[in-house]
């Protein structure tokens, strides 16, 4: 009687050393294309934050549209100059200087939404990405102001897309110095709150 043998399949001379690492690198590479595809669709960031002013949101508004007022307080903003009209008409624009390290560039921002004394809304745009700012008061009291900041970012460089996410924390922490700066400056420059 003759015997017949079973073609071996390509994985059984394998060891598990070779099956074990063959198994990692086909995880890691998926891991790296299913990155990549849902970097197309989004990459960017957000950050949120806010701060109690003991002033009355009269007071604060100000600072809060005016060019030279937000150079002192928004972080990475070193210089803002007037393009068309004032900060405090829906459709103006200006330039903004920005920084971040050793990384400077320019963006051209627009005032999108506006509820004077409430609500300061801005869309800009630059070679490197496009952000809406949108800084709201909200009055807790006769002499208290809550500042909320918040600000989202759509990276436009592919690279900067798929590392996106470790550039969180280091934006949440720009926004938190951005609102302390602004309680810093309120201090400075405005009176003291009197309740009557």
């Amino acid at each position: 009687m003759k015997r017949t043998y079973r073609k071996a399949r390509w994985w059984q001379g394998w060891t598990r050393f070779h099956l074990i690492t063959v198994g990692i690198m086909a995880a890691f590479a998926f891991a790296a294309g299913l990155r990549a595809l849902l970097v197309i669709g989004s990459g960017g960031w957000a950050a949120e934050t806010s701060i109690l002013l003991p002033y009355e949101a009269a007071a604060v508004w100000p600072m809060i549209h005016d060019n030279q007022s937000r150079v002192r307080w928004v972080a990475g903003v070193d210089d803002i100059v007037r393009l068309t009209r004032d900060a405090d008409t829906v459709g103006s624009r200006r330039m903004l200087w920005m920084v971040r390290g050793e990384e400077r560039w320019k963006a051209v921002e627009m005032t999108e939404k506006l509820v004077p004394e409430r609500m300061f809304q801005t869309y800009l745009e630059s070679d490197v990405d496009r952000r809406r700012i949108r800084v709201e008061l909200q009055p807790k009291g006769p002499c208290a102001t809550l500042v909320g900041y918040v600000e989202h970012a759509e990276l436009l460089a592919y690279s900067d897309r798929y590392w996106a996410f470790l550039t969180g924390y280091d934006e949440n922490r720009r926004a938190a110095r951005s609102v302390e700066a602004l309680a810093y400056w309120a201090e400075k420059k405005l009176p003291s709150c009197k309740i009557e």
